[in-house]
């Protein structure tokens, strides 16, 4: 089983981004090959992240928000950006080794803000804990000058 996404831009960049995730592992990313229909990643074994079924806590939350972060910045070293991955919860598989984004070379319209978004307003939340938090991370999503060490801020509020 694969996820197969359309083939409109794929250039310089795409064969430069491939080698590089190919040659240098870079976790967390899933590395696609073309067909003549699209883009095909190999999903076989791993499950989308919107079908996980969980009540988040804080703790996972935080876990889970720090794993996008991490694989942004692991990515960003090797000048591989946001619109490079599509940040949403349709496009994020997990296994028991962690979580993994779909590399889409410069196609990308989503962003971490986005994708935070969408956590909120997705996932369901344990109760009995103090989400106070959420409230602050909303007002921070809702600037305009949000950026990735805001995510940061948040999590160690």
């Amino acid at each position: 089983m694969g996820e197969k996404l359309s083939l409109d831009y794929l250039g310089k960049k795409d064969s430069v981004l491939i080698r590089v995730v190919d040659d240098n592992s870079l976790d967390g990313l899933l590395v696609y090959r073309k067909d003549q229909d699209g883009l095909v990643y190999d999903c076989g074994k791993l499950r989308k992240l919107r079908e996980k079924k969980i009540i988040y806590s804080k703790k996972n939350l935080n876990e889970l928000i720090l794993s996008v972060i991490e694989i942004l910045e692991n990515a960003f070293d090797y000048y591989i950006f946001q619109e490079d991955i599509l940040l949403s919860l349709d496009y994020i598989y997990y296994d028991a080794n962690g979580i993994y984004l779909l590399l889409y070379p410069g196609q990308s319209n989503f962003t971490l803000k986005s994708l935070l978004v969408e956590m909120i307003g997705s996932f369901s939340f344990q109760e009995d804990e103090d989400w106070s938090y959420l409230i602050k991370m909303i007002n921070y999503l809702s600037d305009d000058q949000y950026n990735l060490i805001d995510s940061y801020l948040l999590l160690n509020d």
